[in-house]
């Protein structure tokens, strides 16, 4: 039997996001470096932005014209 990846997309998402974090990494020489370059320069340059807790009050019609579907490789 083989495995399939699937992404069907929805017209749309109603909710709230709750909160969340960024996260990732600064390459720097000591840790005051590492906060200097994250004042100085966007945090978004250096750090992705995670969503750790959300509601979903409605979803959109399936979009199936849009659906993605791939074959996965054995052991996947």
């Amino acid at each position: 039997m083989k495995r399939y990846y699937v992404s069907i997309p929805v017209e749309y998402v109603i909710g709230y996001l709750r909160s969340g974090h960024f996260e990732g990494y600064v390459e720097a020489n000591n840790e005051a470096e590492a906060k200097l370059k994250l004042q100085i320069n966007s945090i978004e340059k250096y750090l992705d932005f995670y969503v750790d807790n959300y509601s979903v009050e409605d979803i959109g019609d399936i979009l199936e014209n849009e659906m993605i579907i791939e074959e996965m490789p054995d052991g996947t």
